[in-house]
């Protein structure tokens, strides 16, 4: 799996990427009808893969600070009516859709001071309900929500989809449980944020992608913190796996490959005269958007998910015609695959 290791893939992190690239190729992502509940896929209680990579995407884009490159972007996914928000240390925009709304914060900029005091302020104060949550990250959601609620208010009955990265993932977490029915909340790169009273009592599905070494999802230490929601574990090879479905010894094997594997990329890198490709530890690296979002899209290709779902949605269809549909989503699937990654043996995402 190709990674980037360049200092530009952190700071900035849009670059001269083409965001949801191909998106009509996975067939549709956001298929749920507002009210929905229940166990199915559909409502967001069951990790969706291309979800994952769309709304990683989403997050990535969040920070750009071009508003018409993030219009432009969205407007492949079928969305024209964005809203862009901004307070002392939370950013980011709400997409809507006819079927859904997507709320996305940006993470934390290292020229933006508002973002570097929200994350230092890491002392735990009293949640609204129940349990202890970070300081900064609580002050700077209620900094923007007055901005937030009335946009809510106005798309209901929508579903509602949260996502961000780093500090942005932090900021989702909170705003998922302060809305109480979201669909689901998709965080990369995600710090711990609050405790385990807090964690207890979250009201609707998290799925956290860890990647690999990325050290932010590390951090503040677990002496009080504790993580929210399901982990999807990003390996060495760049397989996206249910920590549930892995062992402790097989993660932590993942992380030392990883950092032998970083190092010698860096060393090629160096060789090359690439220095400012090549930033010297994969802890730094790994939380990259971008090193979030391409194992991810290559894992759509591994999955059978979306033709699982799609097959329910053709209920009018032949039998002949339902083999056909499957026949062509994995045609579909294993060609992106194959052009998306560089390597590495299926996985379990």
């Amino acid at each position: 799996m190709e990674r980037d290791l360049s200092l530009d893939a952190l700071l900035r992190p849009y670059g001269e990427y083409s965001f949801f690239e191909n998106i009509e190729a996975v067939g549709p992502v956001f298929a749920c009808s507002p009210g929905s509940s229940g166990g199915s896929e559909e409502d967001g209680s069951r990790f969706d893969p291309t979800m994952a990579w769309l709304l990683a995407e989403a997050s990535m884009l969040a920070y750009a600070r071009d508003e018409d490159l993030v219009r432009k972007a969205w407007d492949c996914v079928g969305c024209t009516d964005l809203h862009f928000f901004d307070g002392n240390g939370a950013q980011g925009y709400i997409a809507i859709r006819d079927d859904a709304v997507i709320l996305v914060f940006r993470g934390s900029e290292p020229d933006d001071l508002h973002d570097i005091l929200a994350d230092m302020k890491f002392m735990l104060v009293p949640h609204e309900k129940t349990g202890l949550v970070h300081y900064g990250f609580i002050q700077a959601l209620n900094d923007v929500w007055d901005q937030l609620a009335p946009i809510f208010e106005s798309a209901k009955p929508r579903p509602v989809w949260v996502a961000g990265h780093s500090l942005g993932a932090a900021l989702a977490l909170l705003a998922g449980e302060r809305l109480g029915d979201a669909q689901a909340v998709y965080t990369y790169g995600a710090p711990r944020i609050g405790t385990r009273g807090f964690r207890d009592q979250y009201p609707c599905p998290v799925y956290r992608v860890v990647n690999n070494n990325d050290i932010v999802t590390m951090i503040p230490p677990p002496v009080l913190y504790r993580h929210v929601g399901e982990e999807w574990f990003i390996d060495h090879e760049g397989r996206v796996r249910c920590k549930e479905a892995t062992s402790m010894r097989e993660r932590m094997e993942s992380r030392f490959r990883g950092h032998i594997n970083h190092a010698s990329e860096v060393v090629k890198l160096w060789r090359q005269r690439e220095f400012l490709n090549a930033i010297p530890n994969c802890n730094v690296t790994d939380h990259a958007p971008v090193n979030y979002v391409r194992p991810l899209r290559a894992a759509i290709g591994r999955s059978t998910f979306r033709v699982d779902r799609l097959l329910k949605e053709a209920d009018d269809f032949t039998p002949e015609e339902r083999a056909d549909l499957a026949r062509r989503l994995m045609e579909t699937n294993q060609q992106r695959l194959a052009s998306d990654a560089s390597g590495g043996s299926s996985g379990d995402a």
